[in-house]
């Protein structure tokens, strides 16, 4: 299974298992009140906020393609990630536009 095939179906294993969460999360990376943040720092920002957990953390991936797609937000490259669980992973950091 390719990434994209991974993210896709993580997507929809979350929609399966949380109703709307799709829609939910993309609202929620929407309206993140920064400018310039990694898919991580929404995730754990939701996640503070009692915003509904999906069954795999992939599923946000989805969501983000799904706002750059849409005009919302672009990559500005790739950094290291700060989370102590993911041993300094490069991963996108986004901007808003």
């Amino acid at each position: 299974m390719s990434a994209v095939e991974g993210i896709a179906a993580s997507s929809n294993h979350a929609e399966d298992k949380i109703p709307g969460w799709n829609d939910a999360a993309l609202e929620y990376v929407l309206n993140y009140p920064e400018d310039q943040f990694m898919t991580e720092d929404v995730r754990k920002s939701a996640e503070s906020q009692g915003f509904p957990i999906p069954p795999s953390k992939r599923a946000w991936g989805a969501v983000m393609v799904k706002a750059k797609k849409q005009g919302a937000i672009h990559s500005l490259g790739m950094v290291r990630k700060s989370s102590d669980e993911s041993h300094g992973t490069p991963a996108v950091l986004w901007e808003k536009l």
